[in-house]
């Protein structure tokens, strides 16, 4: 193939809107050369759709569309059964009450596993990856610690959304929660 013929077997990708064209193996600056002569000098033109989304590994839900549903069970607060559960590190009752509530049909799972005298990180982690192999929806984390939610973050395969986040103030007068939800993506 000639540098011609390359250049022609590209304008058709060029055409229909390529950001980037180049070579590989075998091409040369040569080849390089007349390609960078036949592409548009213009800056290629993005459309980004601004959209809220939250996703499970296989399940997408946009903000903005309708109005959410989002399940809020699987939360200690005012419910002894779930206390306890959570305390005892049995967390059928949370995979019980998650199935009740996908069935309800909600389209987003609130997870907060907040208690005293609970290891919330580590709990977060075990609870984020138990519900993801029993539901296939997306969640919400619910934490005020900056360590839950880089646990669940971590652990989390999908996108999610982050409900009930505190700054605190580091020595670098950043908040403590920012840093971490900016890592997380």
């Amino acid at each position: 193939m000639t540098p011609e013929e390359y250049v022609e077997s590209m304008k058709d990708y060029m055409a229909r809107g390529a950001a980037i064209v180049g070579g590989c193996c075998g091409t040369t600056p040569e080849f390089i050369g007349k390609l960078a002569e036949a592409a548009p000098k213009a800056v290629a033109e993005r459309t980004v759709e601004k959209k809220t989304r939250v996703s499970s590994q296989t399940q997408t839900v946009t903000f903005g569309d309708h109005v959410i549903v989002c399940g809020e069970r699987l939360n200690p607060t005012g419910k002894k059964k779930m206390k306890k559960a959570l305390l005892e590190e049995h967390y059928d009752e949370l995979v019980v009450e998650a199935v009740k509530q996908v069935e309800a049909g909600a389209e987003v799972l609130d997870v907060n596993v907040g208690l005293p005298g609970i290891d919330e990180p580590e709990t977060m982690k075990r609870v984020v990856r138990l519900l993801q192999e029993v539901v296939t929806l997306p969640l919400q984390i619910d934490s005020s610690e900056a360590d839950a939610i880089e646990n669940a973050c971590r652990y989390y395969i999908g996108s999610t959304d982050q409900q009930s986040v505190r700054c605190r103030i580091d020595g670098n007068y950043r908040c403590i929660s920012c840093v971490v939800l900016q890592r997380c993506g």
